[in-house]
């Protein structure tokens, strides 16, 4: 499940759809905390967080 704010509406998908999750750059340790607690319902799903490349204008994708 996520939340879309703007719509204030909730999708709930079926529970092997979800497979990986990537937090990005900005994302507030109060919204990372909350979905990384509601993915704990979801023991396949893997957790990433998105960081800005060192070395090139580019995302880098590391599992946590």
């Amino acid at each position: 499940m996520f939340k879309v704010y703007a719509a204030r509406k909730a999708f709930v998908y079926r529970p092997e759809a979800l497979r990986e999750i990537i937090f990005g750059c900005n994302i507030s340790a109060k919204d990372k905390q909350e979905i990384t607690q509601a993915a704990s319902a979801f023991p396949n799903v893997k957790l990433f967080q998105a960081t800005t490349s060192q070395r090139e204008f580019a995302l880098e994708i590391h599992p946590l």
